[in-house]
């Protein structure tokens, strides 16, 4: 969006002082006061570029005919964490005419946490078509105060189609949940509102906290790191270790 507004300026200034509907100085200086806010702004946004290996996508809900149907997600973590920041990242897939597009993710949802204390949730945050997160290909970042809880659901309300039949349903390619710099929903157990889990193809319900995001994101400044996520298998339990 910033990238866009900045070229329609750099476009628009020369136009409108050669027509002669720009002239007054204060009013060039404001246009040129605004580019540089964007290029401040740009400069500070995290580069990405999108995954193209073959492999997990994420989770898919059962599909529908239309819209409204409530579909969820839960993670049940081991113990109680204290989480401060969720991350829900949509699939991607890629439209002839309008590029990059997020497909099945929620038009309609609401987020709750709870533990034993608070065995119903808390509503942490809700969203509907009014608050417009679509179009979309950005992860959908939820900041919070510091909080206790031991599970998070995520409830779609009202579904988008997906991009191959129109059908609708519930996708997200990953969820995120931080305790300060830790991601602790790569030891959730993950439970759904999906009738049968078939454990086959590239979208199911463990691939919603692997790690694995349709896109890989590099900060705006800093030196590059050398961390990745591995799983080793655990030969006495058989389950695989982070």
């Amino acid at each position: 969006m910033y990238t866009t507004f900045k070229n329609t300026l750099k476009i628009l200034i020369p136009l409108l002082i050669s027509t002669g509907l720009l002239t007054a100085k204060s009013e060039l200086s404001t246009l040129q006061d605004r580019l540089k806010q964007v290029d401040s702004q740009l400069s500070s946004l995290a580069s990405y570029h999108f995954q193209t290996n073959v492999g997990a996508i994420g989770y898919r809900s059962d599909s529908f005919k239309d819209s409204h149907h409530n579909e969820w997600v839960k993670l049940n973590f081991p113990k109680d964490e204290e989480i401060d920041q969720i991350v829900i990242i949509p699939c991607i897939w890629r439209d002839a005419k309008k590029g990059y597009q997020a497909d099945g993710f929620p038009v309609s949802f609401k987020v709750l946490i709870g533990n034993t204390e608070h065995p119903e949730g808390k509503l942490i945050a809700e969203y509907s078509s009014q608050d417009q997160l679509l179009p979309r290909v950005a992860p959908l970042i939820i900041k919070m105060e510091k909080t206790q809880a031991s599970w998070i659901k995520i409830i779609a309300t009202e579904l988008s189609s997906r991009a191959w039949d129109n059908q609708y349903s519930f996708q997200l390619a990953e969820v995120m949940v931080f305790s300060g710099d830790k991601n602790v929903a790569l030891d959730a157990e993950l439970t759904s509102s999906k009738n049968v889990q078939i454990y086959v193809g590239a979208r199911d319900l463990r691939y919603l906290t692997d790690g694995s995001t349709p896109y890989i994101m590099d900060a705006s400044g800093g030196s590059q790191s050398n961390s990745f996520l591995a799983r080793i298998p655990n030969e006495s339990t058989n389950q695989a270790k982070l």
